[in-house]
């Protein structure tokens, strides 16, 4: 597949330089003069009048401006970076290469230490240190819990005033039910009081594995091209900002099939290979139980020359693979005793008080062993899995879904492309048997422990094609829309940062309502939310969404669900709080205006009309 270059392929290259980077010049500043001159407050403003909706918010108007505007400012800025790097660029995808040992050190010593610094300034600009939505928060609340040296804490004695999303309370210990293997990791970092560091750090050690894998897989070429496109991608660029577990998932699955790669080749694998094929045996189900189905594919191939070989590799990986079951059936079992009273039940059943022994896969459902209840149902939730696909156009590039499954018909593909691709249906037929038996997904993050392999997918593509384009006009083609998939990720990524902020900014009036307080100088109170008469959407159970506490129930301003007549006793425990009375409304939150709140006198509370 090595491409050698001819004289008139070097002329026909060189004529393309002259006539492309113009091109990327003039449609960069064409981008530019769109942002700056026609997307506008006062355009908006008419196209809104124009539209007929002008019950439509104003805030929320200007903030999609301001969320367009970036991304195509970004995008401007990038066409022009490209045009900058358009003929070194051309001569590097295109040119002669590229064995498993080329671009070393540097390259990756420079692509990890500069997008550790990106990330991790998104994650203080945009993100601003805070777990958004309830599964991140239940994911630090027990982070902080095993960092203090403890895997449950005593529950309130008033504790039905305080129940959160994710977190459940069983023999007067509050514990969250999220799988635990992501709070183990993030312990440290909380201890450290960087646990907003954890995810950019995996999120760049994850783009330096890709590299490594994609260059062992394939060449360097691929690897760092695959390593770009996941870096670059509104993809990782929102997950590794978030509490989630899914970046150590993926983090896992790379960490694993490098070890995996590498002992299949028949190479001894260093020592640190081992540890990383233990690790993500044994760790992968207890971050998140089906991400396992990703490996299937890897540890087939092994299947053959792991039982037809008596080499020490073979028995390594035995060893490895049985203390690694053994340890996880064996922490699960002490988990599950430990909060529930048995082994085989799991936390879950303690916050929903239902009987699911599988944990990850709820009871509702058929009482046929695969979970379809009808071929109809079966269909809907084919078309919803398709629809996820789709949605892969936006966290990456457009057509990014069809470039996953190319490789399986360029000329050049071999046994690795075909593995990579089933490792993505295995994951996605794992999900679709959970969604059957009526389980909730939440788009396409729970596929992001399978995003490198999609990168490596998609770059494969892109270079098999440029290794079929010999020579002439056509040969810059990949390299194009290569540059321009980057260009586009990295726009949209701009964009989405934005909108992070903006939406961090203001759903901190019903998220953050303690910090909220704090931030205006009330200190030392009690906060009782309570759902507005004025928003027929919230209801209690939207209210405990919105309790959040630390896990001592030291935060200067407590949150506490509002119980009528009940908040005397809380009012009676802490004699010396404060008392406010906030409203979530999620009307005046979609208005962009403040919550209704007002301080509760003890003397005349119940009182009071």
């Amino acid at each position: 597949m090595n491409f050698v270059r001819c004289p008139s392929s070097e002329s026909s290259v060189r004529s393309s330089w002259a006539t492309l980077s113009p091109l990327w010049f003039s449609a960069g500043l064409a981008f530019l003069l769109l942002a700056l001159t026609c997307l506008t407050q006062e355009r908006a403003l008419w196209l809104k009048e124009r539209a007929g909706v002008p019950e439509f918010p104003d805030h929320l108007l200007f903030q999609g401006l301001d969320w367009v505007r970036t991304t195509a400012l970004s995008f401007g800025l990038c066409l022009l970076l490209a045009a900058w790097i358009w003929k070194p660029f051309l001569k590097w995808f295109g040119g002669q290469h590229h064995g498993p040992g080329a671009v070393r050190g540097a390259v990756e010593v420079v692509l990890f230490a500069f997008f550790l610094l990106a990330y991790g300034l998104a994650e203080i600009l945009a993100f601003q240190r805070f777990p958004l939505t309830p599964d991140e928060f239940a994911y630090l609340f027990q982070a902080k819990i095993i960092a203090s040296g403890h895997v449950a804490v005593p529950a309130h004695p008033l504790q039905k005033f305080f129940t959160s999303a994710f977190v459940a309370e069983s023999r007067g210990e509050l514990f969250s039910i999220m799988p635990l293997g992501w709070s183990y990791f993030l312990a440290p970092w909380t201890w450290l009081s960087i646990p907003w560091m954890a995810n950019p750090f995996l999120t760049a050690v994850s783009g330096w594995l890709l590299y490594r894998l994609g260059r062992e897989l394939f060449d360097a070429r691929t690897g760092l091209a695959a390593s770009l496109l996941f870096l670059a991608s509104p993809y990782a660029v929102y997950m590794g900002g978030t509490f989630f577990a899914h970046p150590l998932s993926l983090l896992l699955v790379l960490a694993c099939t490098l070890g995996l790669v590498r002992t299949q080749r028949g190479e001894r694998p260093r020592r640190w290979f081992w540890v990383c094929l233990g690790l993500g045996i044994a760790a992968l189900p207890i971050v998140h139980h089906f991400d396992l189905f990703v490996l299937a594919p890897l540890f087939a191939l092994l299947v053959k020359p792991l039982f037809g070989s008596k080499s020490p590799i073979r028995r390594g990986i035995l060893l490895a693979a049985g203390i690694s079951l053994v340890s996880f059936a064996l922490f699960t079992g002490w988990h599950n005793h430990r909060f529930t009273g048995s082994p085989l039940r799991v936390p879950f059943e303690i916050y929903q008080g239902q009987q699911n022994f599988l944990g990850e896969i709820p009871p509702e459902g058929s009482g046929t062993m695969v979970g379809i209840p009808s071929r109809e149902e079966f269909g809907l939730r084919l078309r919803r899995l398709a629809g996820q696909w789709i949605q892969f156009n936006l966290v990456m590039f457009p057509l990014a879904p069809l470039l996953f499954f190319a490789p399986l018909f360029l000329r050049g593909r071999n046994r690795w492309d075909v593995l990579l691709a089933a490792a993505f249906c295995c994951l996605c037929a794992a999900y679709l048997f959970y969604r059957c038996r009526g389980g909730i997904q939440f788009g396409p993050r729970y596929y992001y422990p399978a995003a490198g392999f999609l990168c490596l997918l998609a770059a494969r593509s892109f270079c098999l094609v440029a290794d079929r384009c010999r020579a002439g006009f056509s040969k810059k083609w990949p390299a194009f829309l290569f540059l321009l998939s980057m260009a586009y990720e990295l726009s949209v990524s701009a964009g989405t940062l934005r909108m992070v902020r903006d939406v961090t900014d203001y759903a901190a009036k019903i998220e953050d309502v303690g910090g909220w307080f704090e931030r205006r100088g009330i200190q030392n109170s009690i906060i009782f939310l309570t759902p507005s008469k004025d928003d027929i959407h919230t209801d209690e159970v939207k209210i405990y969404l919105r309790v959040r506490n630390e896990p001592d129930f030291s935060n200067t301003n407590l949150t506490a669900s509002d119980l009528g007549p009940e908040n005397i006793e809380l009012m009676d425990f802490y004699p010396d709080r404060r008392l406010f009375l906030y409203e979530i409304d999620m009307n005046r939150l979609v208005r962009g205006e403040e919550m209704r709140w007002s301080e509760i006198r003890r003397e005349t509370y119940g009182q009071e009309p």
